[in-house]
């Protein structure tokens, strides 16, 4: 008898044990990514919150985290939906600003009929990311405005900033899981 109790306490342990690790903690660390992701500690000019972009892509996050911002979703079933997080009307009329999970780019005048010109690719200010939102190239188009660089620099800081301050702290604070997780997942 003393037996069977012993085997019965271990087994409804070693259950709780296998739900929390395999269950509860991935779902935590996915439902709160953008809380990690905006606290963890960072270089100047990383962007983590651009690392979770496509994994939380069944988030809204600019509706519930960046006012002023919305989502527009591209691609198709078969490829997947990769989200973008868009604002219009940043520094003037008709420019726009749009961010994935690999690149951001400024359109300085972003009217819908711009879009058919085969120059588009000229009048735009691009900064590329690596997977971790670290900034890996930046490039300006002809005639870019001088203040482009910054202008979206800070928008990227503004953004981060925004979630941070938005995004509710987890029941189950696993910070430290999360930044072994991403140290591990982005470490060249």
């Amino acid at each position: 008898m003393k037996e069977l109790k012993v085997f019965l306490i271990s087994s409804a342990i070693l259950f709780l044990f296998a739900i929390t690790y395999f269950i509860l903690i991935p779902l935590n660390l996915h439902y709160n990514a953008y809380y990690y992701a905006t606290h963890m500690p960072h270089k100047r000019y990383q962007y983590p919150f651009i690392a979770v972009i496509n994994v939380r892509s069944d988030d809204p996050l600019a509706r519930k985290y960046v006012p002023g911002y919305k989502v527009e979703y591209f691609g198709d079933v078969r490829e997947g939906f990769n989200p973008q997080i868009q604002r219009k009307n940043i520094a003037q009329n008709n420019d726009l600003l749009s961010i994935s999970n690999t690149l951001a780019e400024y359109y300085p005048n972003a009217s819908d009929a711009n879009f058919d010109n085969e120059n588009i690719e000229d009048d735009k200010f691009t900064i590329d990311f690596e997977s971790d939102g670290k900034i890996y190239k930046i490039e300006r188009g002809k005639g870019m405005p001088d203040y482009s660089e910054k202008l979206i620099l800070s928008e990227l800081d503004r953004i981060q900033s925004e979630i941070k301050y938005h995004v509710s702290k987890p029941s189950i604070n696993l910070q430290w899981l999360w930044n072994m997780k991403f140290e591990k997942r982005y470490s060249n």
